[in-house]
């Protein structure tokens, strides 16, 4: 008996493992589709397609600001940083209903960039959310 009750609590504990780990490759899964959103965005303001990063962003966004106000706001913070010398992901955080934030779920992108017109090093962060449809949108931009 017990041989047969340790061979089960081990083909339990595996199973319980390989769920969670399933669970967990689903997660990363996401977790680098939304970073490669956030990502393929920044490359837009990038080359200074404000409007088109407005086009590619989530509802709450574009619901949040106009398309022709958002491409002057973008063009105001970023023209004046020049071109984008290096960029690296620094921090990516998953967050699910975050206070003061429309329900969903998040992924949070901190990029770490170097401009040319700036003498500092910028933090942007890049904030992601699920939409119905399943894709990740931005749903905020912040350089400091």
């Amino acid at each position: 008996m017990k041989i047969a009750t340790g061979w089960l609590f081990s083909f339990l504990a595996l199973a319980v493992l390989a769920a969670a780990s399933h669970a967990s490759a689903q997660a990363g899964d996401e977790e680098g589709r939304a970073a490669a959103a956030a990502q393929a965005w920044v490359l837009l303001m990038d080359s200074g397609r404000f409007a088109e990063t407005w086009d590619g962003a989530s509802a709450g966004f574009r619901g949040a600001v106009g398309r022709d106000a958002w491409a002057k706001q973008a063009a105001a913070v970023r023209g004046p940083l020049g071109k984008v010398n290096a960029r690296k992901a620094v921090e990516v955080t998953t967050q699910k209903n975050p206070p003061g934030a429309p329900p969903g779920d998040y992924v949070i992108v901190a990029f770490e960039t170097d401009f040319a017109d700036s003498a500092l090093r910028r933090r942007e962060t890049v904030s992601t959310i699920r939409e119905p449809d399943g894709n990740w949108r931005v749903i905020g931009y912040f350089i400091r």
